[in-house]
Formats: structure tokens, sequence, C-alpha cells
């Protein structure tokens, strides 16, 4: 999610993709930073900066949709600033998404220690005053 509001930072104010990459880099996490190192050595080595995103994405299926967008704009020319923006509300719905079904299991778990309270007196207040009741009863019955 960084990355790509970085990166879109970055190309908004007119840096190339390698720049931007360059750029963000020392900014980034540690597990991204890794992965975006290793791009930027590989392009440093010499291979085709669209190779070395096409591996990015491979390794690792969370770049693919950035890896995507990045090589279609290397490829064709196109801007890419409106494309971050929507990959970027899109991944952020998607983590939206993840924690509303957090919190709907947590509604769920926190019901099982109120039941597990409640279901013992439940028993010993309602049913077995009843059981008795009907052991009694079935004893005492006169014939």
């Amino acid at each position: 999610m960084a990355t790509m509001q970085l990166l879109r930072m970055c190309l908004g104010a007119g840096m190339t993709i390698l720049d931007g990459l360059t750029f963000i880099c020392p900014q980034l996490p540690t597990t991204a930073r890794i992965d975006i190192e290793s791009v930027l050595v590989q392009f440093k080595l010499g291979k085709p900066l669209i190779l070395a995103l096409e591996s990015l994405a491979s390794r690792s299926s969370l770049w693919l949709g950035l890896t995507d967008s990045l090589i279609a704009a290397l490829i064709t020319g196109s801007p890419i600033h409106d494309q971050l923006a929507e990959l970027e509300q899109a991944t952020q719905t998607s983590v939206d998404m993840a924690k509303l079904n957090r919190i709907k299991s947590v509604a769920v778990k926190s019901v099982l220690p109120l039941g597990l309270c409640f279901l013992p007196a439940f028993i010993l207040l309602a049913v077995v005053p009843l059981v008795a009741g009907l052991v009694a009863n079935f004893f005492n019955y006169p014939q």
C-alpha cells in the first residue's frame, strides 16, 4: 500500500519508473525494500526492467498487480498515475474487507465464553429440576 502511494507520488512528480523505484526503496518496510532492491540489482546487472519486474511477480503474487501495471506502462509508454490510483484503491478495499471479516468473526467468537457460562447454569436451574420431578413422579405413581 505504501509502496504504491509513494511510487504514484514520484511518478506524478515526473520521475521515470526506474527513478521512482530507486527513490522509494529506502523508505519502504523491510520486506518490500528487499523485493524492490532485488529488481534494482537485476537491472543494474543488465537485465531489462520489464524482466526484473516479471521475476518479482513470479516470486511473490503480492506484487502481481503493481508489476503488471508497471510493465504495461513500460511497454506502451502510457501514463500510469491514474492506474496506480485505481490499484491503490482496490488494494485498500480488499484490506478493508479482510478487516471487516475479522471484526465479524470476533463478534461470533466473543459469544462462545458467554454460552459456556450460561449453558451449565441453564442445565442446573431448568433441566435438572424438570428431570428430577419426572423421575420422582414416575417412581411414586400409584398403581
